[in-house]
């Protein structure tokens, strides 16, 4: 009856809440007959001051967006309702909002926890994209430090799976991602678990002869194909014809490893994983192998896999890639 649509919960402490949405919840549950549009004018004017009208028209361009949207509860999580569109008018908003504060930092600090909001939910939404869409890694990386030099800016706190979603400390490999597909490794590897990690002692990744090692698809986790409840090192090993390309760069790019590698290619150390194995685990990682290879003859490519806990090895598809930068 009085147009409530439905009650929030705890989620509204997620990067989708505003200010104005908690105190307004406050202000009704304590007085259901609370003059909205005048909660909204006096709230505007107290907490955003001389930026009080574009906030403003920020708040109601994203009420409006809820309204507008095709499901009846919208769920902290669903992002249909930020279109292109609405994104785009909604950081128009906060540019007139950041020029009528001036240099006042309280009230920039204010406006940065909207921009956040605005900027997260665009990491989101590629996020959702990207691995159908290589191409926007670029994009999400550039998102991820616009909001990240926010945060240090303004030191604003975010919560956990905030934190989650813009680890900075994972460098996607646009290049090898974004280059032309040259070559889908087989999926069949011939694979040798190391529980006493002694391979790079005795030079594994030298080896030629792999007639005690097992097969293994390297689409999914080793624990599901014989292994459950290992962790620690195994290694992979694959004979591939390389072809040659006239691109300037050539890169062997792992959709996924879990958790760390090493790679090896005729015996060569060619390189290895960098960051967090619990950030790694699940993101595309690339080495770049050009000069490393025999172009058009058969090549042995090795790996050495670090698994701390859960599923482990590499468990989605392997690609040559090339690019001209």
């Amino acid at each position: 009856r009085k147009g409530v649509r439905f009650v929030s919960d705890e989620w509204d402490t997620t990067h989708l809440a505003s200010p104005l949405l908690l105190n307004l919840r406050a202000r009704l549950l304590w007085d259901v007959n609370t003059d909205v549009d005048q909660y909204l004018d006096d709230f505007c004017r107290i907490v955003y001051g001389p930026a009080a009208s574009p906030v403003r028209d920020l708040f109601l361009d994203l009420e409006r967006a809820v309204a507008q949207a095709p499901s009846k509860h919208v769920s902290f999580n669903d992002l249909g309702k930020f279109t292109p569109e609405v994104l785009k008018q909604a950081h128009l908003h906060l540019d007139q909002a950041e020029q009528a504060a001036g240099a006042e930092e309280a009230l920039l600090a204010r406006l940065a926890r909207l921009r956040i909001s605005l900027k997260y939910t665009e990491v989101c939404k590629l996020s959702e994209r990207v691995e159908k869409e290589p191409e926007l890694y670029a994009d999400v990386g550039r998102l991820k430090t616009e909001v990240d030099s926010l945060v240090r800016r303004y030191n604003i706190p975010l919560g956990l799976m905030a934190y989650d979603l813009l680890d900075t400390k994972y460098k996607p490999p646009v290049e090898a991602l974004t280059g032309k597909k040259v070559l889908e490794l087989p999926e069949q590897w011939l694979f040798l678990p190391d529980p006493g990690n002694v391979g790079e002692g005795e030079r594994w990744f030298a080896k030629t002869d792999f007639s005690d090692w097992k097969p293994i698809s390297v689409h999914s986790s080793w624990e599901g194909q014989g292994y459950p409840g290992m962790d620690g090192d195994a290694w992979y090993a694959l004979r591939v014809k390389i072809p040659a390309t006239e691109a300037a760069h050539v890169y062997l790019l792992f959709e996924a490893v879990d958790e760390t590698y090493k790679l090896w290619i005729n015996g060569e150390y060619i390189g290895e994983s960098l960051g967090e194995p619990g950030v790694l685990w699940d993101k595309p990682q690339a080495a770049e192998i050009t000069g490393r290879f025999r172009p058009n003859e058969e090549n042995v490519v090795v790996v050495k896999v670090h698994d701390i806990g859960y599923a482990g090895g590499i468990w989605k598809p392997v690609w040559v890639t090339a690019a001209d930068r």
